[in-house]
């Protein structure tokens, strides 16, 4: 009873699991990483269990086609174990080609055939096995669960086609030079025998290995509500076809092409692991209608020797393995366009987000969260090198529990320090398919336990210079190892993290050295007011002591000239310190009537406007939403630009104009001046810009660029344009 269940279980083993865990065609990472895997070894005793049960099994399936289905009990058209046996070497590696042997050896002993004809076949089913797998795996590309078209017609034309001429030839050979079979019959033996393996194969085989696919995404519920009508459909019309159910009501109507609508229904819909599911189905009824004698097949066992049965059969699986492989082929070409598109657009989400001015802690949360969107299996982490570069700190995981990531938040690096300080460590990628029982995680099993890890990859993230910043790792909730896919995959995001590691560091850094320079620039202004302050003022008092004095005209200019200049260096450095401070807010920002701040300036400049008899105009503008400081200081600039460059032949006309449109206010500030040439029109922004000489010594160079650092913080532009009949136009925009 334990043998028999023991069986059972290597059968279930055999069918549903990968031996080598090929399935999901792992990439190992390197030789050292592999062997890290600490994977269970499978003792002698399971190896001996799995290489009986192969035997038997294919003893077995070899029994009960000869007893039922063969003319001379040796031959048939019908051999399931061919398919068998390669699905076997295929799945479980050549060493099961001796458990082929010894089953084709016992079946021909069994049959009561000499010891030399057992012998001689059972060398051509292994030998046929054998070359199977090493023809189809002399082609890189081709894939032992038949995601392809490509695939399947490999392992029909190639394993089942010219394969089974091995077997066919070496065991009609081994029946004739026995006596079991006479010489004129040879070659019919040898085509039958040839029919019934590559039947086997094209049949059989496939079953196995299409369900082989572990990573193959589960049936939705109305796709196992409709395999279950399908697979229901097709048993009925099986019934009807080849036992002649309800003939009295259908009668002629039951022909063999029914089943090509249920299977093409079902290749179309399901793909190939129901397909193969309903040829199994289709190929059982048929079979033993014909043994029965009823059906469609009724008479192909004593007319043909099954052979008409074989043609359909051959015809039926062709055909719905062709179909059900090209739509499953279809069906992924689409899904990974879909997926493709889907990443892309997630890239340039990234970037964006990397280009922002968010903090960078949301920015990796933001990628680990997209990276998650691609497979809702898995779950990610990003964890930063502290300057020390010995600690590993949180970045971002918004996907495990809290208490995991404060747990490992500060980890020391180091050999056998878990996956990611592992990586961190080395400087390399690792994968740890269990952590339960891998070394690396012997001090964090618990924790990975509470938390419901079962695998961690993890890969390190790089600057340029190849030093380590921190890692980015892939968990899942049971045992896993990558694909190629996956491998390129946290390659990839390791890079995007990288980027935004290094982008916001080096934001952080700008922006403290901008920080830095902006204060000592203040500070610098603001002392050098000091000295300026005091030249005027000692410059004043030595003029009003030397007064009651004549001077020499000499000296009369020399201490005229100081006193200029120590007001025009006052002038540069209160400009500068406005030029400091253009970019931020002096104070509240509000919604600022902007004709009262025209106003007030209109009565501070009253003498000068008077002097030049300039004419200043202005409709009702709209208000505008910043501070009032800097909106005084743009038209106290513009304005003072305007008197100052003032053409000489006529009087000075200014037109100030505003305009409410898309949120913002557009405004227009016009003058009949001196006006600038087209190619002066942008360096006059410049800092310490002067294209004419002005009366006015307050006059720096430096307003305009004053004027175009405040409407660029507030997201506006600025611009010159050309004025008909001379003048300028200056056009710029605030928020309204």
């Amino acid at each position: 009873m334990t043998l028999l269940k023991a069986s059972l279980n290597t059968l279930a083993s055999l069918i549903t699991q990968p031996f080598d865990r090929i399935t999901k065609q792992a990439v190992p990472v390197n030789a050292e990483l592999s062997q890290d895997q600490d994977r269970p070894v499978e003792s002698l005793t399971q190896q001996f269990i799995k290489f009986i049960t192969v035997t038997i099994l294919y003893w077995l399936m070899a029994k009960a086609v000869l007893s039922f289905f063969s003319s001379n009990g040796f031959v048939t058209v019908v051999w399931p174990p061919s398919g068998f046996a390669l699905a076997a070497l295929l799945i479980g590696g050549t060493r099961y080609a001796v458990a082929v042997f010894i089953g084709a050896v016992l079946i021909i002993i069994s049959e009561g055939g000499p010891i030399e004809a057992a012998l001689l076949n059972g060398l051509g089913n292994m030998l046929e096995a054998w070359f199977g797998v090493w023809i189809l795996n002399r082609d890189p590309d081709f894939s032992k669960t038949l995601p392809t078209l490509r695939d399947y017609l490999q392992l029909f034309i190639l394993a089942g086609g010219i394969g089974s001429m091995i077997s066919a030839l070496l065991g009609a050979s081994a029946l004739m030079l026995s006596g079991l079979i006479e010489p004129s019959s040879y070659l019919e033996n040898v085509l039958h025998w040839w029919m019934g393996d590559v039947l086997g194969i094209v049949l059989i085989t496939p079953l196995i290995l299409v369900w082989q696919r572990t990573t193959e995404s589960s049936f939705t519920p109305s796709q196992k509500l409709e395999a279950v009508l399908l697979l229901s459909l097709t048993i009925l019309a099986g019934q009807i076809i080849f036992f002649g159910f309800l003939q009295n009501s259908i009668g002629y109507l039951a022909k063999g092409f029914w089943m090509f609508l249920f299977i093409s229904w079902t290749a179309a819909q399901l793909g190939p692991r129901i397909t193969v599911i309903a040829l199994l189905i289709t190929a059982i009824q048929a079979l033993w209608g014909a043994y029965l004698g009823i059906g469609y097949f009724a008479h192909d066992m004593t007319d043909s020797q099954l052979t008409n049965f074989w043609a359909f059969m051959m015809i039926l699986s062709i055909v719905g393995m062709a179909l059900a492989s090209y739509f499953e082929q279809l069906k992924t070409s689409q899904l990974k366009l879909s997926r493709r598109t889907h990443e892309l657009h997630m890239h340039n989400q990234v970037l964006q987000q990397i280009n922002s001015h968010l903090p960078l802690a949301m920015v990796l949360t933001e990628l680990v969260k997209q990276v998650e969107s691609l497979d809702p299996e898995i779950l990610c982490s990003i964890l930063l090198l502290d300057d020390s570069g010995r600690y590993l700190q949180h970045g971002a995981a918004p996907s495990l529990p809290n208490f995991y990531n404060q747990a490992i938040d500060g980890a020391l690096i180091g050999e056998a320090m878990g996956s990611c300080g592992t990586s961190a460590f080395r400087g390399e990628r690792v994968i740890v398919e269990d952590v339960q029982t891998h070394r690396f995680w012997q001090d964090y099993r618990a924790l990975a336990e509470q938390a419901g890890l079962r695998s961690c990859w993890s890969q390190p993230i790089k600057n340029d210079d190849g030093r380590v910043l921190g890692t980015f790792a892939i968990y899942h909730r049971q045992p896993a190892i990558p694909t190629e896919t996956e491998i390129s995959r946290i390659e990839r995001y390791a890079n995007f993290a990288q980027l935004a590691i290094e982008r916001k560091r080096t934001e952080a850094a700008l922006a403290n050295s901008h920080a830095e320079i902006q204060h000592f620039a203040e500070i610098s202004a603001h002392h050098l007011q000091e000295p300026t302050r005091r030249i005027v003022s000692f410059t004043h008092r030595l003029q009003n002591q030397l007064s009651i004095y004549p001077l020499n005209k000499d000296v009369a200019l020399s201490l005229q000239y100081i006193e200029q200049s120590a007001l025009h260096q006052r002038a540069l450095v209160h400009d500068i310190e406005l030029y400091l401070a253009a970019s931020q807010a002096r104070a509240t920002v509000e919604k600022i009537d902007v004709n009262e701040v025209l106003s007030q300036l209109l009565v501070d400049q009253a003498l000068r406007i008077n002097r030049l008899g300039a004419t200043i105009t202005y409709p009702q503008l709209p208000k505008v939403g910043m501070d009032r400081p800097r909106l005084n200081d743009i038209f106290t600039i513009l304005l003072d630009n305007a008197l100052c460059y003032c053409h000489p032949a006529r009087l000075l006309e200014i037109t100030i104009s505003g305009q409410f449109q898309g949120g913002r206010v557009h405004f227009r500030v016009n003058d009949n001046g001196k006006g600038i040439e087209p190619q002066y029109h942008e360096r006059v922004f410049a800092v310490f810009e002067r294209l004419q000489v002005s009366d006015n010594p307050n006059s720096t160079g430096i307003g305009l660029a004053i004027v175009r650092r405040i409407v660029t913080s507030c997201g506006g532009l600025i611009s010159i344009a050309d004025r008909p009949g001379g003048g300028t136009t200056v056009i710029f925009d605030l928020p309204g």
